[in-house]
């Protein structure tokens, strides 16, 4: 009997010891995740600014730059054409989509939220008109669907309502 007691107290203190180290020991979640441009909690990137992806390794302005093909359709009618997006200035979460309607000179600034994905299109003058919307992109940043409003410049209500879906070219 007495050894079986010092048995089960070999064990018991042994025991004790295992969960007292595993529970001292915290693995390290970030130890095997790279974060290009960002920084890792708890095995997650967070990327800075302008920076996109599971690694924020992708300038989240990069994928929409080049030509696409618009169609655009309103309740004022439908059109096709093509815009080129373009970087605008040195901010990496933003592009100019220009010939925005197909008019050449038409520019429209676009701002991409830190998913990489979705965008703003703070109201801002075109032409004789105001517009204002929001896109979303697939994860190929290859297709676009935005949504947007025009106004009638200073003017509280929209007159026209579109939605245009871009395909990369």
């Amino acid at each position: 009997m007495k050894h079986l007691k010092e048995s089960f107290s070999i064990v018991l203190s042994a025991l004790l010891l295992v969960t007292l180290m595993c529970s001292s020991c915290k693995r390290d979640k970030c130890k095997r995740v790279a974060c290009i441009n960002g920084s890792c909690l708890d095995g997650i990137c967070n990327c800075s600014e302008g920076y996109f992806g599971s690694d924020c390794g992708t300038v989240i302005n990069a994928g929409y730059l080049g030509a696409w093909s618009a169609t655009e359709e309103c309740l004022a009618g439908s059109d096709h054409y093509t815009v080129t997006m373009l970087e605008n200035g040195a901010a990496l979460n933003s592009v100019k989509l220009t010939g925005f309607w197909g008019i050449t000179d038409d520019t429209v600034a676009v701002v991409v939220a830190a998913d990489g994905l979705n965008g703003n299109i703070a109201r801002q003058s075109l032409r004789n008109v105001e517009v204002e919307g929001t896109w979303l992109s697939n994860d190929r940043q290859d297709e676009i669907d935005i949504t947007f409003k025009v106004y009638n410049t200073g003017q509280a209500s929209p007159f026209d309502q579109c939605t245009a879906n871009l395909l990369k070219d």
